[in-house]
């Protein structure tokens, strides 16, 4: 009788125990569940101020170089490799580069012709936004990109025409990718398509100052 109450009580422990382990384990998991969305939501706010900051940065350009120097520094702060290249005529020439190491401090070197410039040359020919992944072309044209990497080009459209070309990759210079999840494409085409309107209301503006003064000329003239 003895043994059986000693068999019950050790029962009695064991199932307390476990029972105290698992409560332990539930408090840990929730824990660590309300930490990393507390770090997914600090994350998220945190580029969400980022962009804001950059859309406000192109909102306050007052000249195509300033937009486009604005685009290259909000791009750079937002992936790990990001080029602004202007498009002349059928030329591809950059603009500013970020991440691309030598390269950043030359960017004018860059100078090919739309068919050589790889997933830029199809988004300044299609003037839509394109991948590496949506044909044959494997990087800018400029700067190889990993095949298992992908390459993001968005063209900067005013009045139906591009202007300029924004490109990003999320490859580091020791080959690494950004810490998934990033919406660095997303924050790309948003930035692209904001200083497309940027420039438009800057063309706006000037044609509008421009008439201004002719009607002053005019003015001046008849009186």
């Amino acid at each position: 009788r003895m043994f059986d109450e000693q068999v019950q009580q050790f029962d009695a422990q064991l199932r307390a125990s476990v029972g105290e382990a698992e409560a332990r384990a539930v408090a840990a998991t929730q824990e660590s569940v309300a930490a990393a969305r507390v770090a997914e939501r600090e994350f998220e706010m945190a580029g969400m101020t980022r962009l804001v900051e950059s859309i406000r940065g192109l909102d306050g350009a007052t000249s195509l170089s300033e937009v486009l120097d604005a685009l290259a520094l909000a791009a750079g702060r937002e992936t790990a490799r990001a080029a602004v290249v202007v498009l002349k005529v059928d030329r591809i020439v950059g603009w500013r580069l970020s991440g691309f190491g030598t390269r950043d401090s030359q960017p004018k070197s860059i100078d090919m012709s739309v068919a050589e410039a790889g997933v830029i040359g199809q988004a300044a020919a299609s003037t839509r936004a394109a991948t590496t992944r949506d044909g044959q072309f494997d990087g800018p044209g400029f700067e190889t990109l990993p095949a298992d990497r992908i390459g993001l080009a968005m063209p900067v459209v005013v009045g139906g025409r591009v202007v300029a070309v924004l490109y990003g990759d999320a490859v580091t210079e020791d080959g690494r990718e950004l810490p998934v999840p990033s919406p660095w494409p997303e924050s790309l085409e948003v930035l692209a398509r904001h200083a497309g309107k940027c420039l438009e209301a800057l063309t706006v503006q000037k044609q509008g100052s421009a008439a201004g003064v002719a009607v002053a000329k005019r003015a001046g003239a008849a009186g």
